[in-house]
């Protein structure tokens, strides 16, 4: 998808300029999380996060050389791009080295300087208290946003407030007018003031300068006190050139969501701050709430792909909260640690945030809050974005009856999105590297059947889990949020790792494992979060989801082996016209036996057992399936050098789609039409007619 709408993502990047080694870097800043500490490093005005478990300072220099890791194209057929992510955030790579040799002190320049202060700050938070809420604080003064657990931060976004936990506009609103309480109770002269509050508020930037809402909000407070010296406000004419500077600076930034969010939400309300000059401060909180999530509910649906149904409600209750009562308490614990008298108040704030975490994880729970969208066509983009706008306007204006009937309309567009489709069924193989995943999809019934999860370990910024990179944000796009049956073929790490990350995330009404697996007392042992059906393999011969019949081959099955390969769900999947024989990680003892039991192993499609390795795919079991196209399903560069070339070459001359070369692979079945497509291979893209 090319969006014409630019300024909301970028769907293509190319990366022909990336670094792939530096002779040395200096070390300016470094990045905290609650187990670990990476770093931030320069090279000839370039800047790449560190991984390392050597312990280095602000302001070292050290020689290598060292190789700069880069993510490449997208491999999935999903909106993220790691690359540009990296890149918004002016980043130009990764390093992961735990052998640095040769470091010395260089003389810290300004930004460094304030790096080390910024972490001198956070230590001694750090230090100040056992209490968790040491985090919160550190998060809410200086926007460490990596402090945050992956429960509360789902919790947060959920409800539509998680631009109150991070630094944004709305923390320097709230310092500038604190401070000009203080201030004017002070009895100091209004120029003293502005002045001071201009000192401030760029002291405050220097600590938070990569936040682009921060940036935003912070050079319109300095500009309009100056300005206003000179008894003049000029707010669109600041807004816009505080843009156009973010843009100098990184062209990259107009496709951060941050910055998309700040400005569209903030041209908005300047624009209609007229329509709420005059009405009671709980008609204004109310009016601007509104009008802030109607002009950026697009954006959030494009960079994000869901919507919420309770942001406006959440948003009325938790911005005074965090007016009234989080926001003093920060403050006053900063204080409290600047004058060593964190004893006096360390009780005090670790019950407020104890007791507001669990209010917010309360409301994160109690109910269903944000609902998936599926990815929209140009047209439909344009026509939603003409009806926030439609609806903004009547709000403003009062014609509530027009608002009501435009945002009916916007529901039932967005509504007919998610359900109509063209196809039948889709059968997609994801790229989860060495490992397997296939989501198959029953449009007409709106059923989902994910087999296999994949599963790696990965050392990036913040240890994001494999599927929140491939699984879980396709079926986001496809406004997808239940999984009907998920079926983990046998318990090997590159076919379940993820599987209990995904039930944590998705409601999972059944799951289809063999109990008979020699790793599935162990795997089942923590399992958490599946309140569906647990279906042993060897209960049934075939079961049915939605319109997707699913035939299992290997019915109890007895092994004795201690290998879980040889206790893999084998399975032959029907839908419409087309066959999807689905072989797990099964061996060649497997095949020969399924042969000899005479039960039909035909097929359209065969799945390559065990990632094309030379252990199974016999010459006798190939013959027997009679396929015409083959998936395999394996990592780029992998080291057990997956499939493997004997097999392909049984495999014969026939249409072959690897994750290897391909990327990931769709196939849309229409009737008794089915055609495929591959993300990285055009050509790829190809149409069967089948006579049932």
């Amino acid at each position: 998808m090319t969006t014409i709408i630019t300024f909301i993502f970028a769907d293509q990047m190319t990366y022909s300029d990336a670094v792939e080694s530096i002779p040395s870097f200096v070390v300016v800043d470094y990045k905290y999380y609650r187990e670990s500490l990476s770093y931030i490093v320069e090279s000839d005005g370039n800047k790449f996060d560190l991984y390392s478990s050597q312990k280095l300072l602000i302001g070292d220099r050290c020689s290598g050389p060292f190789s700069i890791e880069v993510p490449g194209e997208e491999r999935n057929f999903i909106k993220k791009n790691e690359r540009l992510r990296l890149l918004m955030n002016g980043v130009d790579g990764r390093i992961y080295d735990d052998d640095i040799q040769h470091c010395e002190p260089v003389e810290k320049s300004f930004i460094m300087k304030i790096s080390q202060m910024r972490s001198d700050y956070i230590n001694k938070i750090l230090s100040s208290t056992g209490g968790s809420f040491k985090f919160d604080v550190i998060t809410l003064s200086i926007g460490n946003k990596s402090y945050i657990e992956s429960k509360f931060f789902d919790a947060l976004q959920k409800l539509g407030i998680y631009h109150l936990y991070v630094i944004s506009g709305t923390h320097v609103a709230f310092i500038t007018g604190v401070l000009f309480f203080i201030f004017k109770k002070m009895r100091l002269t209004i120029q003293t003031i502005k002045w001071l509050l201009i000192t401030v508020l760029i002291l405050f930037l220097l600590f938070n300068f990569f936040s682009p809402s921060v940036f935003r909000a912070v050079f319109m407070a300095v500009v309009l006190f100056i300005t206003s010296m000179f008894r003049r406000k000029p707010y669109l004419t600041v807004i816009s050139v505080s843009a156009l500077i973010q843009i100098m600076m990184n062209p990259l930034v107009i496709f951060h969501a941050g910055f998309q969010l700040s400005y569209i939400t903030t041209y908005f309300i300047l624009l209609s701050r007229t329509f709420f000059a005059d009405v009671s401060p709980v008609k204004q909180l109310f009016g601007i709430t509104v009008i802030a999530e109607l002009s950026t509910i697009m954006i959030v649906i494009v960079q994000f792909n869901e919507i919420s149904m309770s942001g406006i409600v959440m948003n009325m209750i938790f911005v005074p909260l965090f007016s009234i009562i989080i926001f003093p308490a920060v403050i006053l614990y900063n204080l409290a640690v600047l004058l060593n008298s964190t004893y006096f108040f360390n009780d005090l704030i670790e019950w407020i945030f104890t007791w507001f975490q669990q209010l917010i994880m309360f409301l994160g729970s109690a109910f269903k809050h944000r609902f998936p969208v599926r990815n929209m066509n140009d047209f439909l983009i344009v026509v939603l974005v003409i009806l926030t706008y439609i609806m903004s306007k009547m709000l403003l204006l009062g014609r509530y009856r027009q608002l009501i009937f435009t945002a009916l309309v916007f529901f039932v567009l967005l509504f007919l999105n998610n359900k109509i489709q063209y196809n039948d069924f889709t059968v997609s193989m994801v790229d989860v590297g060495q490992g397997d995943a296939f989501i198959i999809e029953d449009h007409n019934n709106d059923t989902v059947v994910l087999i296999d999860t994949g599963g790696r370990f990965y050392m990036d910024d913040s240890n994001v889990k494999q599927s929140e990179k491939n699984i879980l944000p396709y079926l986001k796009e496809q406004g997808i949020d239940t999984i009907d049956m998920m079926i983990l073929t046998h318990m090997d790490i590159d076919h379940m790792g993820e599987s209990k990350h995904i039930i944590s995330k998705l409601k999972v009404e059944r799951l289809v494992v063999n109990q008979m697996d020699i790793k599935f007392r162990e795997w089942y042992s923590d399992l958490r979060n599946f309140k569906g059906d647990l279906i042993d393999s060897n209960s049934f011969r075939s079961l049915k989801a939605g319109n997707i019949e699913i035939q299992n081959l290997y019915f109890d099955y007895l092994s004795s082996s201690e290998s879980s390969n040889d206790f893999s769900i084998v399975l032959k999947l029907k839908m419409n016209a087309y066959t999807f024989l689905m072989t797990g990680d099964m061996t060649g003892d497997m095949e020969e036996n399924l042969i000899n039991s005479g039960q039909d192993v035909t097929a359209d499609v065969l799945k390559l057992a065990h990632h094309g390795s030379n252990s199974s795919s016999t010459e006798e079991f190939l013959s027997a399936v009679n396929y015409h196209t083959v998936l395999v399903s394996a990592g780029v560069n992998n080291r057990y050098h997956h499939p493997d070339t004997e097999v392909m070459e049984r495999v014969g001359n026939t249409h072959i789609y690897s994750t290897v070369t391909d990327g990931m692979v769709r196939f849309k079945i229409r009737e008794n039409i089915m055609c495929s497509e591959a993300k990285l291979t055009d050509e790829k893209k190809l149409c069967i007619k089948k006579d049932e």
